[in-house]
């Protein structure tokens, strides 16, 4: 019985050794925070419309936070099993077997491949997310000027487990734009405008390197959700035109004109103003404006970098 008493009592010693510093420099400060914004109110009241790319922030702020992890039992793992090594030995007069030391060395390899791989798969999460953020935040820059013709623009839209990145709403129509972030091949000074062609035959898109079919359905998924909500809305019939924004990208299009638009990040005005099948009136931006108003003003005070 002291022997488990004392097993005990030497495993909890190392714990509170180990993590009694790492825990008193996390929950220290934290309540420092929280006391010194005890008595003091955030000056909005009201809920604020999504700003562009607010559903991969909230994913960026998670993966950053959770990177955490991993880090911790990389950097803890070996300091642990040394000091349970010596526990077991040294204080308890555990015998000195070669199986006992390859079990702690074989754990301590476990646990860095495992979390090693994940640390690698959240820093390329985390790289594409960005990538795909900074894309999104182009892509509503460029369609913001459209206002300045009497356009509506939306971002990041909630809907049925998904969000529509952008809603544009003029007289010309109403299109739901889906920004696509992909990276290019460092070729250096060797880059040619031919190795940022993307070719559009309508159904997928052919960068140099690799074919996808998957923006090109979600953008027609995205758009026929929109449809069909802004019907049931607004009481009258409302056809959404997909669209696929590829920043930085040349895009070939094919002869005949395809059911879903592709188009670089730049100079997107030159086609929404260019008339379109669909003609609104002002009246009807108005109900289709107020009703995507009232979905995208849905962030409270305080929540729009919330881990949680």
């Amino acid at each position: 019985m002291n022997g488990v008493i004392n097993i005990f009592m030497a495993v909890l010693a190392m714990w509170l050794v180990l993590l009694g510093p790492l825990l008193i420099t996390i929950t220290i400060p934290v309540a420092l925070q929280k006391r010194a914004y005890k008595n003091h109110l955030n000056p909005l009241t009201r809920s604020m419309r999504r700003p562009p790319g607010a559903s991969l922030m909230e994913k960026i702020v998670r993966v950053d936070f959770d990177l955490m992890t991993p880090i911790m039992y990389i950097t803890l793992v070996a300091p642990c099993m040394i000091s349970c090594y010596y526990i077991f030995t040294d204080w308890l007069n555990l015998p000195d077997f070669f199986a006992f030391k390859l079990s702690f060395i074989l754990f301590c390899i476990i646990v860095y491949i495992h979390y090693g791989r994940k640390l690698i798969q959240m820093r390329a999460q985390l790289r594409n997310l960005r990538l795909g953020y900074e894309c999104e935040l182009a892509v509503a820059q460029e369609l913001d000027q459209l206002m300045l013709h009497g356009y509506r623009v939306f971002h990041d839209i909630p809907a049925d487990g998904f969000n529509i990145d952008h809603l544009v709403v003029g007289k010309n129509g109403i299109f739901a734009v889906e920004t696509k972030g992909r990276s290019k091949r460092d070729k250096g000074k060797s880059q040619t405008q031919q190795q940022a062609r993307v070719k559009y035959d309508g159904k997928a898109l052919h960068f140099p390197n690799r074919v996808e079919t998957a923006p090109i359905d979600q953008a027609k998924r995205q758009a026929r959700w929109a449809s069909q909500w802004l019907t049931g809305a607004t009481g009258m019939q409302v056809q959404v035109q997909p669209v696929v924004v590829l920043p930085g990208w040349y895009i070939e299009w094919p002869a005949a004109k395809p059911l879903v638009a592709v188009l670089p990040g730049k100079k997107l005005d030159s086609y929404f103003l260019k008339p379109k099948q669909q003609q609104l009136t002002e009246q009807q931006i108005q109900q289709i404006a107020y009703q995507i108003d009232q979905k995208v003003t849905d962030l409270p005070p305080g929540e729009i970098l919330r881990v949680t």
